[in-house]
């Protein structure tokens, strides 16, 4: 799917430079950013059946920390 965003120049200028540095598409660093950023958030909801599949079988530390961070 093709999309616009509006973004800062400098912010588009650091973006290219990372992305030729990593050896990759501008486009494709912006997916990964945003697939990372939308895992970081994903909530671990408790609604009265237990938690969520992904934590399952996860450690108390693992589940700490999607918590806390």
């Amino acid at each position: 799917m093709k999309i616009t965003v509006v973004i800062s120049e400098n912010l588009h200028a650091q973006a290219k430079a990372m992305a030729k540095k990593k050896g990759v598409t501008l486009s494709s660093l912006v997916v990964a950013g945003l697939e990372r950023e939308i895992d970081r958030v994903k909530p671990v909801v408790f609604r009265g059946n237990g938690l969520t599949p992904d934590f399952d079988d996860a450690s108390w530390e693992k589940t700490q920390h999607a918590i806390y961070h």
